[in-house]
């Protein structure tokens, strides 16, 4: 027998949700404290560096005595914030995303991408260059997001068992099936045409760049319902990654839980391949960087999950601004170059305890 994965909860999937303590709740109070002063020190940052370096001063000006005529205030309000939202918001969107997959699969390997949305949504991009002549983002949103569907949809449907439930080790598998089929159609797609190669090869390399707020409206509004679902069925969920008996004994619907939780998941995901291409450990990462904070609470980690993504990202997106300096790294390269260690590591780990 192989022994059960570790979850997000830590704990088995018979043992009941322990008591929380005063010192636990403390600790967790300290830890989103913790989170939140360093989201706001990494915002300032990414205001503040650059190729143009910018004052606290002059952040303050560009927003109380803004003159359209000095060049620094238009980097702020016009770049520099832009980019710094949506960083904060896709690293959020994706560390909810990712600690909702790993605690309702029980899987710590888990992550959106795995499902295969990553891929549909590309595929879904390149189908509107390919087929309608997409070129604005307006259009690449609805197909993006269309595309994430689909692949989940499809995933969904390969990974239900014969009475609708599906185990972890099936989802994962599926995923894997989906996303194959996703990248197979991109392909064949891409190497037949010419304007589709050069106008996805732009778009699909993950980066939060150059993205402005206004031209992804529908898709930050999908990020920011996603994330409070998510919140709202974090205790479910907790009680889902303890096992479905304890869940089922504490008066969860598993099935509906768990289908609700991946099609949200799904969308959040397809949200923000979008607005920001493809980004990949995000989500996979930042439940195990949260993990030891929250000791055991699912719903915690949740939470602190969006603090902890939206740090993340925006950090991997300020060093690239001074990796290849004065060019520029896209924070997808920066989140691979560091995530795919740490996947190798935590997959060799898994693979001990489950041994």
């Amino acid at each position: 027998m192989t022994a059960e994965p570790v979850t997000l909860a830590q704990r088995s999937p018979s043992s009941p949700a322990p008591t929380p303590t005063p010192s636990a709740g403390r600790r967790r109070g300290l830890a989103l404290l913790a989170v939140l002063l360093i989201t706001a020190v990494i915002a300032v940052l990414s205001v503040s560096v650059g190729s143009v370096a910018i004052t606290p001063a002059e952040i303050i000006a560009a927003f109380t005595a803004h003159d359209a005529r000095d060049y620094n205030h238009t980097v702020v309000t016009d770049m520099r914030i832009p980019r710094t939202i949506i960083a904060l918001l896709v690293g959020a969107t994706l560390g909810v995303a990712g600690a909702v997959m790993q605690a309702v699969t029980r899987n710590p390997l888990a992550d959106p991408f795995v499902l295969g949305v990553s891929s549909g949504a590309g595929c879904g991009i390149t189908a509107a260059v390919f087929f309608f002549g997409a070129d604005s983002p307006q259009q690449f949103t609805v197909m993006a997001i269309a595309g994430a569907l689909a692949s989940g949809l499809l995933v969904i449907l390969i990974g239900q068992g014969t009475r609708g439930q599906s185990s972890p080790v099936r989802l994962v598998l599926a995923g894997m099936i989906g996303g194959t089929v996703m990248t197979t159609w991109t392909s064949i797609m891409v190497f037949s045409d010419e304007r589709t190669r050069e106008t996805v090869r732009y778009i699909m390399v993950g980066g939060v760049g150059g993205r402005r707020l206004q031209d992804f409206p529908l898709a930050i509004v999908l990020c920011l319902v996603g994330i409070v679902v998510c919140l709202l069925l974090s205790r479910s969920i907790g009680m889902l990654a303890m096992g479905e008996d304890v869940a089922s004994a504490a008066g969860v619907h598993t099935a509906r839980t768990r289908l609700i939780a991946s099609i949200v998941v799904v969308m959040m995901a397809g949200a923000s391949v979008a607005i920001c291409g493809p980004i990949g450990f995000v989500g996979f990462a930042v439940p195990h960087i949260v993990r030891p904070l929250v000791r055991g609470s699912v719903e915690w980690g949740i939470a602190l999950s969006a603090g902890v993504g939206g740090c993340l990202l925006t950090a991997a997106d300020i060093v690239g601004r001074f990796a290849l300096f004065p060019a520029e790294l896209e924070a997808s390269i920066v989140m691979g170059a560091l995530g795919a260690p740490f996947f190798i590591l935590i997959a060799r780990q898994s693979s001990k305890v489950a041994s």
